[in-house]
């Protein structure tokens, strides 16, 4: 399992919304997760109910209260906010950064590799050119 918070995140709202709406949750329909530009909103901002409530012909606080209803993210998350017209603000726990970080210690940074079951993981070494610094 991913200690990554927003494909956490991204997860988690996709499952809450499919609970909340089934059928009638519209193809493609997203979340619209991304960090928080204001720290004093959290660390996160779903702004997804917006766009999805013009679709479905509802409030769009009411939609984000029904994503709400299904979300579950206690396990990294404080409890979501719903802000002005149908924002969703998230503020991860501490918890939940100090095990996205601790995931980063390893060689691999956190990122696991693509696995191809036609080939052997090889190693390479990739070199990066950093110029014109200033």
């Amino acid at each position: 399992m991913t200690a990554d918070p927003t494909a956490i995140l991204n997860d988690r709202f996709d499952e809450a919304m499919k609970a909340a709406f089934g059928d009638d949750l519209p193809e493609g329909a997203s979340a619209l997760l991304s960090p928080s530009k204001n720290p004093k909103f959290g660390d996160f901002q779903a702004n997804g109910a917006m766009g999805l409530a013009k679709r479905l012909g509802k409030p769009p606080r009411e939609v984000a209260q029904a994503i709400l209803e299904h979300l579950n993210v206690s396990d990294i998350a404080e409890e979501p906010e719903i802000a002005g017209p149908g924002f969703i603000n998230i503020t991860l726990k501490p918890d939940a950064l100090s095990a996205a970080i601790a995931a980063m210690d390893s060689p691999e940074l956190g990122i696991e590799p693509a696995a191809d079951p036609n080939t052997e993981f090889r190693k390479q070494t990739v070199v990066v050119d950093l110029c014109g610094v200033n």
